[in-house]
């Protein structure tokens, strides 16, 4: 995703579709005058094929545009399903994912247990299980383990493991060699197939930029600037300063490190300001 900085302006994408458009009639008159010799058949026929190109570049833009927004909304649907997910009760949350898999997969839902949602495909009784967290979290070999054993309790032949976050790789190492593997779907799989079974809508994107749009606030600013573990770097950025005016007698080496140090005393009051009762 681009940053503000990176994205182009208004007026920069006006100009880029303009000068793309006299491009095209411009190398077509070129065309057919290199042809025929002749500037006022040039210009007809070479209008006439610039303007064939420039309907066929909106076409192909307006498709592009189109994929590219059910992608978006795709993606989205995804993000706020796995979001959904992850709050409800582990139960609710197997039968989600058992009904996700259903809309790709032949799967014969048959009922729902304490350990997960059992189900028949191709002839095989599987175990679906959901696991609920965070997306900065990972499933680790001990919920793969759990997983294992529930497939044994449950009596089914196989287990898939859902989970709405990434599977680290020691967990994904372990699903594989497990006899019978564990059918891994991390949190990339499981909103891909959320959002192709309900793309965000209109509503949902208009709350989710809502959302997303916080106000600047001072108290956030200052938490950033002033957090305890920037302590040692303020000091370290101000020694390296001091020494650099000591050793060139400028000025301007002299106040970037007083503010450092500053930066770092009041860094180190806020911490033991924060740390008393």
């Amino acid at each position: 995703m681009l940053t503000p900085f990176e994205e182009k302006s208004a007026l920069a994408g006006l100009l880029d579709r303009v000068g793309l458009r006299a491009l095209f009639f411009l190398l077509s008159i070129l065309w057919f005058y290199r042809l025929w010799r002749s500037l006022p058949a040039a210009l007809s026929a070479g209008c006439a094929l610039g303007l064939m190109l420039c309907l066929a570049l909106a076409l192909w833009q307006r498709r592009t545009l189109r994929a590219r927004e059910d992608a978006l909304r795709a993606r989205l649907g995804g993000m706020l399903a796995l979001e959904d997910i992850a709050l409800l009760t582990a139960g609710e949350a197997a039968v989600r994912a058992a009904r996700l898999l259903q809309g790709v997969y032949p799967l014969d839902i048959q009922k729902r247990t304490p350990e997960g949602v059992l189900a028949l495909f191709q002839g095989e009784k599987l175990l679906v299980r959901c696991l609920r967290a965070h997306a900065s979290e990972r499933v680790s070999c001990g919920d793969v383990l759990a997983a294992q054993r529930a497939r044994i309790a449950q009596g089914a032949d196989r287990c898939v493991l859902c989970a709405t976050c990434a599977f680290s790789p020691q967990a994904q190492r372990l699903c594989e060699t497990l006899e019978p593997p564990v059918r891994a779907v991390d949190a990339d799989a499981l909103a891909a197939l959320a959002g192709r079974d309900a793309p965000a809508t209109d509503e949902q994107l208009v709350a989710l930029g809502r959302r997303r749009r916080r106000p600047f606030a001072w108290r956030q600013l200052r938490a950033v600037v002033f957090a305890p573990e920037k302590i040692r770097r303020y000091l370290l950025y101000g020694f390296y300063l001091y020494v650099l005016y000591v050793l060139t007698g400028r000025l301007y080496a002299l106040l970037p490190a007083l503010l450092c140090l500053c930066l770092a005393a009041i860094s180190r009051m806020r911490g033991m300001h924060r740390g008393a009762l």
